[in-house]
């Protein structure tokens, strides 16, 4: 997927009246799998409550072991659903995203983005091709998205919520990530 810069791009100041660290935490939070509520999904993303799960789908030998590791995000785009030239690409605006993954289900996360860093930690839990990240610091509601193992980049596409005109309310968005294997 080609990244898209458009009107959507963060602009240089929050705006009036908007402590940057605040607007950072409307705009950034939870994870870009991550970033806000869902609708039904992340990005993810992506792409962070303990979840419960049946059976063995996210125990270390079961369909999680291929997650388990370390990840950066070569892209983390976003795209609001209403107005699909919205997009932005956290990565490519200068954002760094990192998520690991432990063979018991849970998860680290961080965004670092124009001089903010936000970590999350949660639990996160796969059956089939549907992923679920469930943040517990800060708690927030899950994510569920869909995700594969292309090579060595992990691609997770979900639905999230996020303000693409720094108006404080947030937007219907999609959410792309495509995260790399690396040693965190």
């Amino acid at each position: 997927m080609t990244p898209r810069r458009t009107s959507g791009e963060i602009p240089e100041s929050p705006g009036p009246g908007l402590p940057y660290t605040d607007w950072l935490g409307r705009a950034l939070r939870p994870m870009a799998f991550l970033l806000k509520k869902t609708a039904s999904p992340v990005l993810f993303l992506l792409v962070l409550s303990a979840i419960a799960c049946s059976g063995d789908a996210s125990g270390p030998g079961g369909e999680l072991a291929p997650l388990v590791g370390g990840w950066r995000a070569e892209a983390l785009v976003l795209t609001n659903t209403a107005n699909s030239s919205m997009s932005l690409d956290l990565v490519e605006e200068g954002a760094v995203f990192t998520l690991s993954i432990l063979g018991n289900g849970q998860y680290s996360a961080s965004l670092t983005a124009f001089g903010q860093a936000n970590v999350e930690v949660g639990t996160i839990s796969v059956r089939g091709n549907q992923i679920t990240i469930t943040p517990t610091t800060p708690r927030g509601p899950a994510t569920v998205g869909t995700w594969s193992i292309e090579g060595d980049l992990l691609v997770v596409d979900g639905d999230t919520e996020f303000d693409f005109n720094q108006d404080g309310a947030t937007e219907a968005a999609t959410v792309h990530l495509a995260l790399r294997r690396v040693d965190l």
